[in-house]
């Protein structure tokens, strides 16, 4: 069960003018206090206290495509592409979610996204959408395009990835840590190279650089054209 606060231990690990925001798949989409958090990363991420040094805290629960940020059901994609947490400046064309647009943290304030202390959130994409082909935002738990300085940490994902798109130039993603998580069933064409995280090339541009990856746990993975 989740911890029950008393004064002044609820968990708050933000540095510099950064803030704690809380979110829980049950919830009724608060204020992103612990008390009342907000039910989806959308709302936290989208959130005008989410500065550099900020903590976005995920509590016990299962969050599933009912809470992804982006969500496209056009058929330019062929199908539906999901992203349950999208960091990245969305510019709302040809998708079901709105424009919206997320900050950088800095090398001294990282933003993070991560377990609360004592919980297991899960991200649950599994049976989110059917798809035969591999696109960037399509199996992605975790999208993260052209931002840099993020950090997620002690997530259970299971269905998708983490998917680190290069940008555009000028605008690279890089600094990025992904650390202490467990994603497993992940079933998807292995020519798209399935595993923990996927790292695109980016045409034009020098693209991705300075991830860490590590206390990672991987399993369960398959490649739908192997028997």
């Amino acid at each position: 069960p989740e911890p029950t606060p008393t004064p002044g231990d609820v968990v708050c690990e933000a540095t510099g003018s950064g803030s704690c925001l809380y979110i829980s798949p049950t919830a009724a989409n608060g204020n992103g206090s612990y008390e009342n958090p907000y039910r989806t990363f959308y709302a936290a991420l989208t959130d005008s206290r989410l500065v550099p040094g900020s903590v976005v805290y995920a509590m016990n629960g299962r969050f599933t495509a009912d809470h992804a940020m982006v969500i496209s059901r056009n058929p330019y994609f062929d199908g539906d592409r999901i992203a349950m947490i999208g960091i990245t400046d969305m510019d709302g064309y040809l998708v079901d979610t709105p424009a919206y647009s997320v900050p950088n943290g800095t090398a001294t304030n990282p933003i993070t996204i991560t377990a609360y202390p004592g919980t297991n959130p899960v991200i649950d994409m599994r049976g989110a959408y059917i798809r035969e082909d591999f696109q960037a935002m399509s199996h992605s738990a975790v999208y993260i395009e052209g931002k840099s300085h993020w950090i997620i940490d002690g997530l259970t994902i299971y269905g998708g990835m983490v998917n680190i798109a290069g940008g555009t130039d000028g605008q690279y993603s890089h600094d990025i840590t992904i650390r202490n998580n467990t994603i497993a069933d992940v079933e998807i064409d292995g020519g798209d190279n399935p595993g923990l995280v996927r790292i695109d090339r980016t045409y034009g541009a020098d693209g991705v650089y300075n991830v860490l990856i590590e206390g990672n746990t991987l399993h369960s993975i398959y490649d739908i054209n192997q028997t």
